[in-house]
């Protein structure tokens, strides 16, 4: 069996095409996969459950706090009665027509709060509500 060895005139070359190609995947991979996570500037204790949203669009954020106390898209309510936060509801809800209401309320709050805002987030046409919690760590 005769075997071609390459010439000395011949030179060698690496071809880097399919190596870029990998490396661009890899990348496209990753941005894809990783998580970003929204952080509170208050301390919320989230309710379980076993199925959680992962995706982020348009959203307008309804916090209520441990003490009751309401924050629509980062701006804190003074007054948590209905007036005040149909108000900020109908504010926002012009400053993004077509965007998502997500209510994250601490697992501690009476849930008649949560069930005022998903009543009041109803009246003024809200058709899509979200409802924050944390996944429930399996053991």
């Amino acid at each position: 069996m005769k075997l071609l060895r390459p010439s000395e005139n011949e030179d060698l070359q690496i071809n880097l095409a399919p190596l870029i190609d990998v490396i661009f995947i890899l990348l496209i991979f990753f941005v894809l996969t990783t998580s970003f996570v929204r952080e509170n500037r208050i301390p919320i204790v989230l309710p379980e459950a076993e199925s959680t949203s992962k995706d982020r669009d348009d959203i307008i954020e309804v916090v209520i706090d441990a003490d009751g106390n309401y924050i629509i898209d980062d701006k804190k309510l003074y007054s948590n009665q209905r007036g005040a936060i149909r108000t900020e509801l109908q504010r926002a809800q012009k400053l993004s027509p077509n965007s998502y209401l997500q209510i994250t309320a601490d697992a501690r709050v009476a849930h008649s709060k949560v069930v005022t805002v998903m009543d009041l987030a109803g009246q003024i046409g809200f058709s899509n509500l979200r409802i924050t919690t944390r996944e429930i760590n399996p053991k």
